[in-house]
């Protein structure tokens, strides 16, 4: 992951898989949903069991995930400062997860740090552009 940040226009870059991974989930779940309302089909012909209480519970899992991504998740590259709220930190099974509160209230995820070093390079890049980090 490569974070930039541009002062001409003020906005910050963000290169790395967040659009592909964004997609690629969102297909998988229209995928699982389709497969899902496939099975149900046969649920006209067949008696009710607990296969079908599987799929029901699956396809469901799957609409939740979506709506999740679509109303509550950005995949933004290049965000403009003043859309920007606060940069939250927090630990998730021992790993720092960090992630940008936009004003929009969706939030850009950044965790892809290889090392303490880049992670220490961008909170002090978001420190010196004003960006506020609070932690979790």
């Amino acid at each position: 992951m490569k974070i930039e940040y541009d002062e001409k226009e003020k906005m910050i870059r963000i290169k790395d898989l967040a659009k592909f991974n964004y997609f690629m989930l969102i297909a998988l779940m229209v995928l699982v949903i389709v497969n899902a309302i496939l099975t149900l089909k046969n649920l006209l012909t067949e008696p009710f069991d607990w296969y079908f209480a599987i799929w029901i519970i699956t396809g469901i899992t799957a609409l939740i995930i979506i709506i999740y991504q679509v109303f509550k998740k950005s995949a933004a590259a290049k965000i403009k400062l003043h859309d920007i709220v606060e940069l939250k930190e927090k630990t998730v099974l021992g790993r720092n997860r960090f992630s940008l509160k936009l004003k929009n209230g969706k939030f850009r995820d950044v965790c892809e740090f290889k090392s303490e070093i880049e992670i220490a390079e961008m909170k002090s890049l978001f420190e010196q552009i004003g960006i506020k980090t609070s932690k979790k």
